[in-house]
């Protein structure tokens, strides 16, 4: 299935909400929308993200069973994903292990405190500005939580 324009817009107002919210603003987007699912059946991917740290780019995939669901959910997986680039670079350094890299004690620790100052900061953004914080608690109060029917589409 082919995404409309509507739905194309609407996720990408989720993706700026997401950003917005996680300090993301400085990355680059890309998006893929994908005709046919992935996955093993009862495991089929919604959504993925690529994350490039050096460049600062991100690709996101959005698959047709990501349409299935409720607007509500849209978001969340939207904001799933986009929290797996603060979670980068200790996935970064599990990865490196995993190959039998060496990773320092050091290293590990300034990734940590690196991801725990980004939630920080996102989180302080968010609650240091009640206008703020009203708009998107708004925004994430009117999305429909109700599935939609394929005529709906």
């Amino acid at each position: 299935m082919k995404p409309t324009n509507k739905q194309k817009q609407f996720v990408k107002k989720c993706s700026d909400y997401s950003c917005n919210l996680l300090l993301l603003n400085s990355f680059g987007r890309t998006w893929s929308w994908f005709e046919k699912d992935e996955g093993s059946e009862g495991c089929k991917k919604q959504a993925t993200i690529s994350v490039d740290l050096k460049y600062k780019e991100l690709i996101i995939s959005v698959y047709p069973i990501f349409w299935e669901q409720t607007e509500n959910h849209q978001f969340e997986i939207i904001f799933h994903e986009f929290c797996h680039v603060h979670t980068e670079h200790q996935y970064n350094i599990v990865c490196n292990l995993l190959d039998g890299k060496y990773v320092t004690t050091r290293e590990i620790e300034e990734k940590r405190e690196h991801e725990t100052a980004l939630f920080e900061k996102s989180f302080i953004w968010l609650l240091n500005d009640p206008k703020r914080y009203k708009e998107t608690a708004d925004f994430i109060k009117k999305l429909k939580t109700t599935k939609f029917h394929k005529g709906d589409l």
